[in-house]
């Protein structure tokens, strides 16, 4: 982990809003077989939708948020903000 993560300040660059621009942090899954299975049996538990997604997932919105973080995209603030 890098040792210096960034706090939000403004200035005349960005309007005084802290932040310049956007960065994408996203996550897709794609539905499996028992994926499917369990949504057609009722709405699982978060946990039992977790367990079976994880194969089919793409890194996860938490772990994009810790890169950007890491990376200096993102300020501390906007990482609690959304992970």
């Amino acid at each position: 982990f890098r040792s210096e993560i960034y706090k939000s300040s403004g200035c005349s660059n960005c309007d005084y809003a802290g932040v310049s621009g956007r960065v994408l942090a996203s996550e897709s899954v794609s539905m499996g077989a028992e994926l499917r299975t369990a949504f057609y049996r009722g709405i699982p538990s978060y946990e039992t939708f977790s367990s079976l997604a994880r194969p089919y997932s793409s890194p996860s919105l938490q772990d994009h948020l810790y890169s950007h973080l890491e990376e200096g995209l993102i300020s501390y603030e906007n990482y609690r903000l959304f992970g």
